[in-house]
């Protein structure tokens, strides 16, 4: 015989360890972990709702992008998710390097674009001039892999993906590479990302978007 208040107690840890799954999956999101290479949740109620996809605005002003990739768990992460037409043929991994620092590689195998966009939009004003530079590498037959920044209108439209780009002019090489820009008519946000087209490995360390002439370390 079943006692009295039994159920109760049994719904009650079931709709815990429930909310305890979706806080952990959360938890998940927030950071960028992924457990499974081809296969996720997030396609699925109720775990489509919780997914961390929203760009983080920022104000006009002295905020900049600076990104080492040291970080193992940052949370909120501060990246989107590798976009892509053939996700099962690019792989985004790390790699430390002869110092212990860590650096993003991106190996595709295919000939079509990849992309992976920083979750900061920066306010701007036409006139405004920033400095975009990178620790770049690349290695492919008639491809690349650039560090870039897209333009957005007032209305939130992407102008431009890639309106202003840098990329690594040696095959097999780091190369410090970077770019000042000055802001056009129309353009009320900017927003970095990493992309690329082609078959080949392509590796990011030392990225940042920073306001005004700024002279980097070679």
């Amino acid at each position: 015989m079943q006692r009295p208040g039994t159920g109760k107690k049994r719904a009650l840890y079931l709709a815990l360890a429930c909310l305890g799954v979706l806080g952990l999956y959360w938890l998940k999101n927030l950071a960028d972990i992924n457990l499974f290479r081809h296969f996720s949740l997030h396609r699925y109620f109720p775990f489509s709702l919780l997914q961390h996809d929203k760009v983080i605005l920022q104000p006009r002003g002295t905020v900049a992008v600076k990104e080492d990739f040291e970080t193992l768990l940052p949370v909120p992460a501060p990246w989107h998710k590798l976009s892509t037409n053939r996700p099962r043929k690019v792989q985004v991994d790390y790699e430390l390097a002869d110092d212990g620092s860590r650096r993003l590689v991106v190996t595709s195998q295919h000939e079509g674009w990849w992309h992976i966009s920083h979750r900061y939009a920066l306010a701007v004003e036409p006139g405004d001039t920033f400095t975009l530079a990178g620790t770049l590498w690349q290695e492919s037959a008639g491809g690349y892999g650039q560090l870039q920044v897209s333009a957005v209108d007032a209305g939130g439209n992407v102008m431009e993906r890639g309106m202003w780009a840098i990329e690594a002019g040696v095959q097999g090489q780091f190369q410090r590479v970077e770019k000042v820009f000055t802001v056009p008519p129309g353009v009320s946000r900017i927003m970095l990302r990493v992309a690329g087209r082609g078959a080949g490995r392509f590796k990011f360390d030392d990225l940042s978007l920073e306001p005004g002439a700024v002279q980097t370390r070679k």
